[in-house]
């Protein structure tokens, strides 16, 4: 019996009715408990971290902080009634757990699995929610930190290179005859990435080759110009070494020197391959959001690799959001 279907765990509870295997309804009654631990009502302390993370509540309407008390959910929370637009709504109306069955447990194991760098599936099963509700949470979490990497700036000895994926396959494009173009060519995304001792960034930087601009339009953005630049010999570094009169260690590629001195981003591209290697269905058009998750993963794990420490600070980042998602609109 595989726990990996898209289906309600329901139906296979339902089965322990009809089964008469001891074993089997062991393992059934093992991951019902777990399901039931997981899936049990914890609102009200999840609202507790709503107004210790956010303040007061805020119409999910119209934006104000002109409401009324009215009366309380059957789970016994707080209802307000806004006096500009008459939305009735709680605490958790303008954010992105809205609408959905709250449970910190679940919230925490599924976050701790993706920052540990499973797949949805694998995180899904372990916090037992089915997987297209694991893919709607992940969207939660790319809301979480989707301007993650806009204010990361790289000092000191900064390493930088470009990896490149391939696009998906109803984006690739062909030649006249049919035929697939090759190498590095407009069928394959082009990946700056960059880092220094504590952090880094992995951002798009176009289709094929990027162009000189391009690589310095990112670098000024995120590099100090105080840094030294360590990359290998690409053309397309020149122009940002020159315009931001960079210190600089450039090493021939696929050198033993090289190879040796460029082990940090060399390292940091193989992480990252690795990852988006677990989410193999990734759209290319949702690639930007795989990349600001690693970045995050890569930058709150660090060397200490304090997996508890990130799971806490993304699920802060989750609550602090007043933004809806609804499962319709993610669908």
């Amino acid at each position: 019996m595989s726990q990996a279907k898209p289906t309600s765990y329901i139906g296979i509870f339902k089965s322990l009715e009809t089964i008469d295997d001891e074993l089997e309804i062991t393992v059934i009654e093992s991951i019902k408990k777990d399901y039931d631990r997981f899936h049990k009502h914890d609102f009200s302390r999840f609202n507790d971290l709503l107004l210790k993370e956010r303040g007061g509540p805020i119409c999910p309407t119209c934006h104000t902080s002109d409401f009324t008390k009215y009366g309380h959910t059957k789970n016994g929370i707080q209802r307000y009634k806004c006096r500009v637009c008459n939305e009735v709504f709680n605490n958790a109306s303008s954010s992105l757990f809205y609408a959905s069955k709250i449970n910190l447990d679940a919230w925490f194991v599924f976050i701790e699995c993706i920052l540990n760098q499973t797949s949805v599936k694998a995180a899904s099963m372990a916090s037992k929610i089915s997987i297209p509700s694991g893919y709607y949470w992940l969207n939660k979490i790319f809301r979480a930190v989707r301007n993650y990497q806009e204010n990361i700036i790289l000092y000191g000895d900064v390493y930088f290179d470009e990896t490149y994926v391939p696009v998906n396959e109803s984006m690739i494009k062909k030649h006249k005859d049919g035929t697939k173009y090759r190498g590095l060519s407009i069928n394959t995304v082009c990946i700056a990435v960059g880092k220094d001792k504590t952090s880094s960034f992995a951002i798009i930087c176009g289709r094929a080759r990027p162009h000189k601009k391009t690589i310095y339009n990112i670098c000024r953005e995120h590099i100090s110009p105080y840094a030294t630049f360590i990359s290998d010999d690409d053309n397309s570094h020149s122009l940002t070494i020159k315009k931001m009169k960079l210190k600089h260690k450039i090493f021939h590629s696929d050198t033993e020197e090289a190879y040796k001195n460029l082990e940090p981003i060399d390292k940091y591209c193989s992480r990252l391959k690795r990852f988006l290697k677990k989410h193999a269905g990734l759209r290319t058009d949702n690639l930007d959001d795989y990349l600001n998750l690693f970045a995050f993963i890569d930058n709150m794990k660090g060397e200490s690799h304090d997996l508890y420490k990130a799971t806490k600070e993304l699920l802060a980042m989750l609550i602090s959001i007043k933004s809806r998602l609804k499962f319709r609109d993610y669908i």
